[in-house]
């Protein structure tokens, strides 16, 4: 169809309706509700009840007159579109799908796809929906917000690689002109203000650095005076860096002859770290606390004597390091810090110290993760306050199928032993402790970035604070750190695999699979890989590939039996997602009895109760589900468990999905009673679902819909979801339910493979068929 007989739909920056001439529609220049409503049905693509959208627009409205509103606004809107722009079939509405209409938003999201970056910032006009108010409900204002946060993050994606773009090409007017419309969308951005900033002062010329000073004082007024907040640390530091080179160029001009100096030691401009003791958290520290990861700046230092300009000069040359995004250059790597004093040490031992050695060549070379937890037992033996044993020995375990609740000890000895480490060591320790152990997110991050501070190079810092971006579901700002660290050491295999779930999430799929190749030259044949392709090929529907790799990972195991269980039980999930019932059953039960045979009781009975799940939610056989569930705790009570590895949520989601909702309500009753605070937080979002699979046994609709909303977390968006469809279908919310299931559909997540998909992917299919979904997957 030309280009000319088409109609426009401007939504980003303001709300209007073009013809194909290019002109305004001056019928619905002010009729901005009826517009709003063409808005919802093109953006979102898909039908809408009647009901729903009478509630959405016409929410204040007397349900006659509400309806009689619609009805006159969908007439209107066919009156310009066409007779046949909006179809009907029963209650459901929605625009045609031949319909000759372009709409801004959806040129933006196919540039993003396409990363057509220059086309993507052209098409963005400024903040969806800009100050449009129209009344109706709440819900369509929380959609709205939604949608523009949505939108005006895929611009600040394209804008950063324009920025980028046109800075290497020294297009810097442009660079400075686009790193500004990008700041006026994300204020507190530090990426908008280091780019604009770095274009500001490209010349390099007295006049340049004085415009991106004026620059750097204007962002910070704005930050304080709009949302009480200063400069991320990056951006202070190029501030600084560019006043050194302003005071150096002026110390220049005065100096008559080179004078040779002795070295003069300055302390680094950089914010110095708190004290240690405002470091060290008590395991009672408030957790999960809400401080945004770009405020973790450690508080400024007390004033010091004023410098020399030879001082000036050093402490600027000191700060280039930290502004990683700054204009890139080789770095050396920085050598270990060194301490002299004989009472740091890494350990007393040194037959502790070789064998800690040791065991991180078998975890981080070879992923495997019995030997190193053998070695490291084998090292606490020997040195019994080896702080940096305890804390690779929890980090192992946390990362693991099972033995969790015993890396929360081994971190929490780690943190008390930490004053005999060197500095970067003990910092290390101590961030770990807190992003493990107390959830103190804020504390860990200024931990990891005070190692920093000592050794701007350290890959282990780097990836450390990107699994703090992780578990604040920061995911842009977590792939940046693990690249950074993955520049500095390519030989990390975890590191490897966070930045391939980071690419995923974030929707870049062939991102994600480069990251795994490149995984793969640096470690093949480890078990990360093929557990992390497999579960990347799962979530991507291709089925032989991820059964390859899990099969793959079995025979590949030889003697580790630990990795042949996870392998197993990974297959099973896998299978049972696929609806192959009885190849899923017999993998699961292939897993139980290699964790039997490894000792790992706890495991074991994990792995019954999920047979009998299976049961109940793939066959629908109840009977078959309290059997095995009878079986798996008369096998192994509970009881005879340390209170720690008791996997009382796992049991109690058992009972309640066969029905036992007063015995689920029993364990979840003693769970809470024998848990300390650090356990439950860590497990919060699997206590909500808890909560709200015993609702949902009790047909209490409305109390499992509060729970299971909150059942997701940052690590796991799709977590919670399948059940809260179901809530939600059942309460007879139709289109909460459909929006339930569109979002567990369109969220990219690895971790449906081991969390959701097994249980739940082939029954949210057969009941969004049920719902009336044309579009569901074959």
């Amino acid at each position: 169809m030309p280009a000319a007989t088409r109609h426009r739909l401007v939504t980003l920056g303001r709300l209007t309706l073009l013809d194909p001439s290019g002109a305004e529609h001056r019928e619905l220049a002010t009729r901005k509700r009826k517009l709003a409503l063409l808005t919802l049905l093109a953006v979102s693509a898909r039908s809408w009840s009647r009901d729903a959208l009478v509630d959405l627009f016409w929410g204040e409205q007397p349900e006659t007159r509400a309806r009689h509103s619609l009805s006159d606004a969908l007439s209107h809107l066919r009156r310009v579109l066409g007779p046949d722009a909006i179809t009907q079939r029963r209650t459901e509405v929605a625009l045609a799908d031949e319909l000759d209409l372009d709409v801004d938003v959806r040129e933006l999201q196919d540039a993003v796809r396409a990363q057509a970056w220059e086309r993507a910032v052209a098409s963005y006009g400024g903040p969806f929906l800009d100050a449009l108010h129209v009344g109706g409900s709440p819900r369509l204002s929380q959609w709205i917000d939604d949608e523009r946060r949505r939108l005006d993050a895929l611009f600040g994606t394209a804008a950063r690689a324009e920025c980028e773009r046109l800075l290497r090409e020294e297009r810097n007017d442009e660079s400075a002109t686009l790193a500004q419309r990008w700041l006026a969308v994300a204020p507190a951005s530090p990426h908008a203000a280091l780019f604009r900033l770095r274009a500001l002062a490209a010349a390099g010329t007295p006049e340049a650095d004085q415009r991106a000073l004026e620059e750097f004082t204007a962002i910070t007024r704005r930050l304080e005076n709009d949302l009480g907040t200063r400069p991320d640390k990056l951006v202070v530091a190029l501030s600084q860096e560019i006043d050194a080179r302003r005071v150096g160029r002026q110390a220049a001009e005065v100096v008559v002859a080179p004078v040779v100096a002795p070295p003069v030691v300055v302390p680094p401009v950089r914010e110095t770290p708190r004290h240690e003791s405002e470091i060290v958290a008590s395991s009672e520290a408030s957790p999960l606390t809400g401080a945004p990861v770009s405020t973790m700046a450690l508080p400024a230092p007390s004033p010091r004597r004023r410098r020399s300009r030879l001082g000036v000069l050093l402490a600027g040359a000191s700060v280039i390091a930290l502004a990683v995004v700054l204009w890139p250059r080789p770095q050396a790597q920085a050598a270990r810090p060194r301490n002299n004093d004989p009472a740091v040490v890494l350990s007393a031992s040194p037959q502790a110290l070789s064998l800690y050695e040791r065991a991180v060549v078998a975890y981080d070379r070879d992923g495997n993760r019995e030997e190193a937890v053998a070695l490291l037992d084998s090292a606490i033996a020997y040195d019994s306050s080896f702080a940096m044993a305890y804390r690779r020995l929890g980090q192992i375990l946390d990362n693991g199928v099972d033995g969790r609740s015993r890396s929360v000890q081994m971190l929490s000895l780690a943190a008390r032993h930490a004053d005999r480490l060197p500095p970067a060591e003990r910092y290390m320790t101590l961030g770990a402790y807190h992003r493990t152990v107390t959830g103190n997110f804020a504390r860990a991050a200024s931990a990891f970035r005070a190692l920093l501070d000592l050794n701007p190079n350290d890959p282990r810092a780097w990836a450390s604070l990107g699994t703090v971006y992780d578990y604040l579901g920061d995911r842009a700002r977590a792939v940046d750190a693990y690249e950074r660290s993955l520049k500095l050491d390519p030989k990390r295999a975890l590191t490897w695999m966070n930045v391939a779930d980071g690419r995923y999430s974030q929707g870049d799929v062939a991102g994600a699979w480069r990251s795994l190749d490149s995984m793969a030259l640096a470690f093949p044949g480890h078990p990360g890989l093929f557990m992390r392709s497999a579960a990347l090929a799962h979530a991507e529907g291709q089925r032989e590939r991820a059964e390859a790799q899990l099969r793959a990972l079995i025979a590949s195991a030889a003697d580790n039996v630990y990795q042949r269980a996870a392998g197993e039980m990974l297959l099973a999930k896998a299978f049972w997602s696929w609806g192959r019932l009885n190849e899923g059953d017999a993998a699961r039960a292939r897993a139980v009895q290699l964790d039997r045979a490894r000792g790992a009781r706890d495991a074991a009975l994990v792995g019954e109760l999920e047979m009998a799940m299976a049961a109940v939610w793939l066959r629908g056989d109840t009977a078959r589900a309290r059997q095995q569930l009878t079986a798996a705790l008369r096998r192994t009570p509970l009881q005879t468990l340390p209170v720690a590895d008791r996997p009382y949520l796992d049991a109690s989601i058992a009972h309640a999905s066969v029905g036992q909702s007063r015995a689920a309500q029993a364990l979840l009753q003693e769970y809470e009673q024998v848990t300390d605070s650090i356990g439950r937080w860590r497990n919060v979002s699997r206590e909500h679902h808890t909560r709200g699979m015993i609702a949902l046994g009790l047909r209490e609709w409305n109390r499992a819909i509060v729970e299971l909303r909150q059942a997701a977390d940052p690590l796991c968006g799709v977590c919670g979801l399948p059940e809260l469809t179901m809530a939600y279908s059942n309460a007879g919310q139709r289109d909460s339910a459909v929006a339930m299931y569109r979002r567990y559909l369109a969220t990219p997540s690895q971790r449906r493979l081991d969390m959701t998909e097994a249980f739940h992917g082939e029954r949210m299919t057969i009941r969004a068929r049920a719902l009336g979904l044309t579009d569901t997957p074959q």
